[in-house]
């Protein structure tokens, strides 16, 4: 899993995000559902599958939803690209992938 941290946030969802153990800058098109929208200076701990910039899907809306089906820490170990754990106001929200 990637440890990223939100340093912008642009129109339509894109967040700009940056990796906080290679300093590599990030685009990606997320929604967020059932929570409010995160904002600069949190962290996202997300599948290396969901941020390679060679994936046809890569830059495509991603939307998750909260889920309390699973633990942050379960996620950490799972790096799989169903969910992803939000770091907001101190706390971890695990988010699952929704689609449609």
């Amino acid at each position: 899993m990637r440890k990223l941290e939100i340093v912008e946030v642009k129109e339509h969802n894109l967040y700009i995000l940056k990796d906080l153990d290679t300093n590599e800058i990030i685009e990606l098109m997320i929604e967020f559902h059932g929570i409010s929208n995160p904002n600069i200076s949190d962290k996202l701990l997300i599948a290396y599958s969901l941020t390679d910039k060679r994936s046809p899907f890569y830059l495509q809306p991603y939307a998750f939803r909260p889920t309390k089906k699973i633990m942050p820490k379960q996620v950490k170990d799972l790096n799989d690209k169903e969910y992803i754990v939000l770091n907001k106001d101190s706390k971890n929200i695990v988010l699952k992938r929704i689609y449609g």
